[in-house]
């Protein structure tokens, strides 16, 4: 399966109350952006960020909880690294994709994270943060029984956003010089 299946596959139409609700918290957000951005506290670049993060966030949280049908009880893998102990023991080629895939979940958010701060953000805060947005995956996985609960997607999922993060990182140095701030 490719990634092109994966995300029409996983990425249904939204109904219309999932896109009266997308479009009421945005609009709500906007306005907290405006209020903000008028009171000297955020530029320009972090108010896109920001939306951005929030629109892809939804489409995450869209695909992996809301699009799937509930199976009708919880389960969980709480063993750490179980899915790599799979790809080396059983030489699992789907497992090792899907691990891909999960760390290539959360890279694109990782990737905003520091435009959303408009600063460089250490490689641990991009990992918290994404392990702590995979956690509400995962928890709402479990809770509306629509997946399996498994430490292992939270630490692919902050992996990618760490990633991300880095790659952000390094381009704010490059082309923003040490203080991306005098660039407001």
């Amino acid at each position: 399966m490719d990634l092109y299946q994966i995300f029409t596959e996983h990425n249904r139409p939204w109904s219309g109350f999932e896109i009266t609700c997308y479009f009421s918290i945005l609009v709500v957000l906007l306005l907290a952006y405006i209020y903000l951005y008028k009171r000297g506290k955020v530029n320009k670049v972090q108010i896109v960020a920001g939306l951005v993060l929030f629109t892809y966030a939804c489409v995450v949280l869209e695909s992996t909880v809301f699009t799937r049908k509930s199976q009708g009880y919880h389960t969980y893998e709480l063993e750490v690294f179980w899915s790599w102990k799979s790809v080396i023991k059983y030489h699992s080629k789907a497992m090792i994709k899907e691990n891909l895939l999960n760390i290539a979940l959360l890279f694109p958010f990782g990737l905003v994270l520091p435009f959303a701060f408009y600063k460089r953000l250490s490689w641990w805060k991009g990992l918290v943060i994404g392990i702590l947005l995979s956690t509400v995956i995962e928890t709402l996985q479990f809770v509306l029984c629509r997946g399996l609960f498994e430490f292992d997607d939270m630490i692919h999922n902050g992996f990618g956003c760490m990633l991300g993060c880095l790659l952000a990182g390094f381009l704010f140095h490059t082309h923003l010089g040490s203080d991306p701030m005098k660039y407001r």
